[in-house]
């Protein structure tokens, strides 16, 4: 699962909730996402592609803020769990190799 997969599942989700905790939990999550698939994402790819590879992990701890920001929303209702994989893909660690080429 990838944030587009998190953010299809949002949008499911959204559908077929009627706790208004939830919902404002889950439309919060939807915006969040919007920003990781629009813009987090493509720069960081973009960055990785010209070698700039401190731009591209700034881009993907972005991305984990607002999935780790995400999962914060549900503290009044329980969460979905959707965040945990994106979380793991958006970590930095993966690009630490790349620093050493810089």
């Amino acid at each position: 699962m990838d944030a587009t997969h998190t953010r299809h599942r949002i949008n499911t989700l959204l559908q077929h909730k009627q706790d208004a905790d939830m919902k404002q939990a889950l439309q919060s999550c939807a915006s969040r996402y919007d920003a990781v698939i629009k813009e987090d994402i493509p720069e960081s790819l973009q960055a990785l592609r010209l070698g700039n590879y401190k731009f591209a992990e700034g881009g993907t701890t972005d991305a984990a803020f607002e999935a780790k920001s995400c999962e914060e929303e549900f503290r009044r209702c329980k969460s979905p769990d959707m965040n945990r994989v994106v979380l793991c893909m958006t970590s930095p660690s993966w690009l630490r190799p790349l620093f050493r080429q810089s």
